[in-house]
């Protein structure tokens, strides 16, 4: 009976740490615009803004800025803290490359802290000029 309850149990953790991953995945689907973005300490153009559009969606990912499009995978994190996302570009400019990133996601805000060296996780949202940092606070396209 004890063995029956403690499988019972493991069970149960395994389900609810399974269906705590999964929240943030099913979150994230959709399409985002940015609303502000910071690079390197600097705010971005208010026409890089209006022209990007990131789509998410069972881990992959596509994003186009001005006319150029790019794809990958990305994989979550929700257990980290921040939590992270690992980027692998698939396609465009940054293909075979592996940017790392924080995020947080808030309703229909998701704020994304990259780091485009790709050498480790930022540790907070906060974009230098040292760190070049990219910042973008995406609003979900409704």
């Amino acid at each position: 009976m004890l063995r029956k309850i403690v499988a019972l149990s493991v069970f149960a953790v395994l389900c609810l740490a399974v269906a705590g991953r999964a929240e943030d995945e099913k979150n994230v689907v959709g399409t985002w615009v940015p609303a502000e973005g910071t690079m390197a300490g600097k705010e971005m153009p208010a026409d890089v803004l209006k022209t990007t559009k990131l789509t998410l969606g069972d881990g992959k990912y596509t994003v186009n800025t001005g006319g150029e499009t790019e794809s990958g995978i990305y994989k979550l994190n929700q257990k980290a803290k921040p939590k992270t996302v690992e980027i692998t570009h698939g396609e465009g400019p940054q293909k075979g490359k592996v940017t790392k990133a924080i995020y947080e996601l808030k309703g229909d805000t998701m704020k994304v802290c990259y780091n485009l060296k790709g050498d480790d996780f930022p540790k907070d949202f906060t974009s230098t000029e040292e760190n070049k940092y990219l910042i973008f606070v995406y609003k979900r396209q409704k």
